[in-house]
């Protein structure tokens, strides 16, 4: 751990790949002194180069017993982890008392940990609370998500905070969101919260600078634009939404179409690389790009159109450089996903909804016959981006 102690600026806890990328950006970006929470073994590894980043005043890392993670029925295990958890919260309860930040903020709220630091952050200190954004759960309702009810109770019974097991945004102690597109955000997660937008087209280079030094980024990574069809990688079948077989079967016809040499694979940092072993002609991206986010990587591959069941980074992608997402829609088994991508992005016109993978092959075609060369946004945006970070802090 990084310190140097002072009261007053800014606290930023990131749990993620994703949101430690989104940490640096606003960091890089803030007037104000920031200090960084890590919470999670996922970002252990990076932890050593934000300490030496320079980007932060304090850099602080808390793991909830990973060790234990494999076997989380065992009663044992439970207690243990209950037991570092509440030594983790006193923790956050000293820092908050010494630090008291003007501002907290976070990007999920579901988390035990993360969960304690919204609440303590306005009941000890008064801290004004931001949720940024996160993935794709400013989309949906915190609701999706529930405990039974006997979970309920334990965890009351327990003190531990979202005893009801929502999803993100359930709080009541967060003044205000941050978002890429106002428009496309749930009604829960606003929730007559503030809402700051962030601003539109790429990151600005300083701050994507800083974030690639951050995670060890090369960017020659595909320097020669042979690979121009990128596929982002989800854990659907990790998480049971979607069987191996057809999983594997799906990107089996692409690696059999005829663009396949065109494709490059970018996987999840939470699925395993090693279910796309036995495809011939696509190609996965470097691996030392598979743990980061791959919102860090879309001027790397200078990609002409994405491919993905369902993807928020495809969405940036989208959002942030204009180019087109194919979502294979109907190989996923999550309604409420369907029913996001038909109702709110279908109409912005660079969506395309793939009903069959003969669909989906024919419109990857159809869109190379084309050949229309992507230009990115360019990254002068700088003013606007330092203006929203003003706006947050």
């Amino acid at each position: 751990m990084k310190d140097r102690n002072s009261s007053g600026g800014v606290l930023i806890v990131a749990q993620t790949p994703f949101q430690l990328y989104m940490a640096i950006v606003i960091s890089k970006l803030s007037s104000a002194p920031v200090k960084l929470w890590i919470i999670d073994p996922a970002l252990s590894g990076y932890l050593d180069a934000c300490s030496k980043s320079n980007i932060w005043r304090s850099v602080n890392y808390a793991e909830l017993n990973s060790e234990y993670v494999s076997d989380k029925r065992s009663l044992s295990n439970r207690i243990r982890r209950i037991m570092s958890f509440y030594a983790i919260r006193l923790r956050i309860k000293n820092f908050l008392r010494i630090n008291h930040p003007s501002v907290v903020l976070v990007f999920s709220d579901n988390h035990e940990v993360t969960a304690a630091f919204v609440r303590l952050s306005k009941t000890l200190t008064r801290s004004r609370v931001v949720l940024g954004e996160e993935g794709s759960a400013a989309y949906f309702s915190y609701k999706r998500t529930r405990a039974n009810p006997w979970k309920v109770v334990v965890r009351r019974a327990l003190l531990l905070d979202n005893c009801y097991g929502y999803s993100i945004g359930w709080s009541p102690y967060i003044d205000s969101v941050l978002v890429s597109d106002a428009d496309l955000v749930h009604p829960d997660y606003i929730h007559g919260r503030d809402v700051v937008e962030l601003p539109p087209g790429p990151i600005p280079c300083e701050a994507l600078e800083a974030a690639r030094t951050v995670f060890s980024i090369n960017v020659q990574g595909n320097s020669d634009g042979t690979r121009d069809i990128l596929i982002l990688g989800q854990p659907w079948s990790e998480m049971g939404k979607m069987s191996k077989e057809s999983e594997f079967q799906m990107y089996k016809e692409i690696d059999k179409s005829s663009f396949s040499k065109r494709v490059i694979i970018k996987p999840h940092p939470f699925e395993n690389p090693k279910k796309y072993e036995g495809l011939e002609n696509v190609m996965l991206c470097d691996s030392s790009y598979f743990s980061v986010p791959a919102e860090l990587l879309f001027d790397v591959f200078k990609p002409k159109l994405t491919i993905s069941t369902f993807s928020s980074a495809a969405i940036n992608y989208t959002l942030r450089f204009g180019g087109l997402s194919i979502f294979l829609l109907d190989e996923l088994n999550v309604p409420q996903v369907q029913r996001f991508v038909v109702d709110k992005l279908l109409g912005l016109g660079l969506f395309r909804i793939c009903r069959s993978m003969n669909d989906a092959l024919e419109t990857v075609e159809d869109v190379l016959e084309k050949e229309e060369k992507l230009t990115l946004m360019s990254h002068e945006s700088l003013a606007e981006w330092k203006l929203c970070v003003k706006k947050i802090f």
